[in-house]
């Protein structure tokens, strides 16, 4: 799992351009148009500081991440140096794995750093995933959502910076709470247990108080959301009590936030599972520069099961 040197961090801080300008140019998913690609920035060679968008929903070998436009890449003298300033660090860190950008408060002009942010260095975040039906008869996709700890709590909200620059329904530029068409095109729902049913988790009116949801821990059931529209999302209830075994969660999504940790619920039927599998960089058919990684249809996995999660290991063979 890559590491987290503030040092790094601080280095790409003051040379990357902010995430307001990243997420503007975010592309929705030719494979499903429900969603939009994440961008996420390369921590290694042979792709260091460059920005790829990821697809979320579909696995690489499907819908591979491919390098994103050059309005907002770094020219390769820029990076460059940004490589040899890391290098020239005393005791240079191992540099892999991928950032999103979007989970990071410096990442933001001052401006517009998103409302969940705020007073963000008095506050703890963990990562909960969560499962979000986007179209009807589907099954959810994995999103690693931020919750802030407050006392024996979770406090979620699915207003945040990764499912503004997910879903095409929610405007990326919603952290400006003074633009007049910053208002959700759709609502969406959490499924609350407590009544066996769905609840708004995100409403029309984009103004005013956001919806918190509350999480007691340790932390006994996956959040399940879905978008306003779908009708027919299946099993609801046994994925978040854990019931229903759920897709693992993909190498990329697991780690690209690496100074967060994961808090995952304990006591379910089914553990959650991440695949861990190197990304490998190469051409498509058509000749395009993409990144793939093994999914979890491919062949050659090892099943570790460990307290919390279990862990599915890939051969790191390109697909390509």
């Amino acid at each position: 799992m890559p590491s987290y040197d503030k040092r790094v961090f601080q280095l790409f801080y003051s040379h990357l351009p902010r995430n307001g300008r990243i997420i503007a140019y975010t592309k929705i998913c030719p494979v499903c148009p429900r969603v939009k690609h994440i961008t996420v920035l390369c921590l290694e060679k042979p792709c260091f500081a460059v920005f790829f968008d990821y697809c979320p929903k579909s696995p690489s070998t499907e819908c591979p991440a491919t390098p994103s436009t050059g309005l907002i890449q770094l020219p390769r003298p820029a990076r460059q140096r940004l490589w040899d300033a890391v290098m020239a660090l005393e005791n240079p860190p191992k540099l892999e794995g991928w950032l999103f950008p979007g989970a990071v408060k410096e990442m933001y002009d001052v401006y517009a750093v998103p409302e969940m942010f705020t007073g963000y260095g008095k506050k703890e975040f963990r990562l909960v995933e969560a499962l979000v039906f986007v179209e009807d008869r589907h099954r959810p996709m994995s999103l690693p959502l931020m919750a802030e700890v407050v006392d024996n709590t979770l406090k979620l909200m699915f207003r945040q910076p990764i499912t503004a620059q997910v879903f095409p329904a929610l405007p990326w530029y919603r952290e400006y709470p003074d633009s007049p068409v910053a208002v959700p095109a759709l609502d969406f729902h959490y499924y609350n247990l407590a009544i066996k049913s769905w609840d708004y988790a995100l409403g029309n009116e984009w103004f005013g108080a956001p919806e918190t949801i509350t999480l007691p821990l340790p932390l006994s059931h996956i959040p399940v959301f879905k978008r306003g529209d779908v009708t027919v999302a299946e099993y609801a209830e046994d994925y978040s009590l854990g019931r229903k075994r759920m897709v693992p969660l993909c190498a990329m999504t697991n780690t690209f936030s690496p100074h967060l940790e994961f808090e995952r619920p304990v006591g379910l039927r089914y553990l959650q599972s991440y695949v861990e599998a190197e990304w490998v960089f190469g051409l498509d058919a058509e000749r395009n520069f993409v990144a793939t990684c093994p999914s979890i249809l491919d062949e050659a996995d090892t099943i570790l099961a460990l307290d919390d999660y279990v862990v599915v290991k890939k051969d790191s063979e390109s697909g390509l």
